[in-house]
């Protein structure tokens, strides 16, 4: 494994502690790796990836966003540092899922959520729906498709700098 890094700060400059990010690559072959990992308290981070696929490096924060680190070739021996976060507070996508003709609340329902960028690169993401049916996912700008429960009602999002962004799915029939 060879280790990648960096700090992550707040929107005045202080270091953010105990934020989520997560790291996923790809590369010409099958191999893939996923990792997440929490801020240190002075906002540093560092984790082990696997080397030789490029990857996407993202905050999956409940209370922060940022812009993804894409692009992020990490080849076997070699650490890659600087990999720094500006927390801001993103956009919430959010939405609610229904089932049947009288559109009830559809709970414990999987929302899925990918980052995509050139090549091989994705991180994927997944919420579930509450009891009333809602889910919501922070994120940072960029380019997502997301997936309803379904898995037949994927969608092209992307997200800018808005407060939120409204998107519903609606089931026939509860899914299996």
């Amino acid at each position: 494994k060879t280790p990648i890094s960096g700090k992550v700060t707040l929107p005045d400059g202080k270091p953010a502690t105990g934020v989520l990010l997560q790291a996923e690559g790809g590369g010409d072959s099958h191999d893939r790796f996923r990792g997440v990992v929490r801020t240190k308290a002075d906002g540093s981070y560092s984790m082990l990836v696997s080397p030789n696929l490029s990857y996407i490096v993202a905050v999956t924060d409940e209370n922060w966003a940022g812009p993804s680190k894409t692009g992020v070739v990490v080849k076997e021996g070699e650490p890659r540092s600087g990999l720094d976060f500006r927390l801001g507070q993103g956009t919430i996508l959010r939405g609610k899922v229904t089932v049947g003709s009288d559109d009830k609340a559809a709970a414990k329902q999987t929302i899925t959520l990918i980052e995509q960028v050139a090549g091989t690169e994705r991180l994927v993401r997944w919420a579930e729906t509450g009891a009333d049916g809602r889910y919501s996912i922070r994120v940072g700008p960029g380019r997502y498709q997301i997936t309803g429960p379904s898995h037949r009602d994927e969608e092209g999002v992307t997200v800018k700098e808005e407060a939120t962004i409204d998107k519903d799915f609606h089931l026939a029939r509860p899914s299996e």
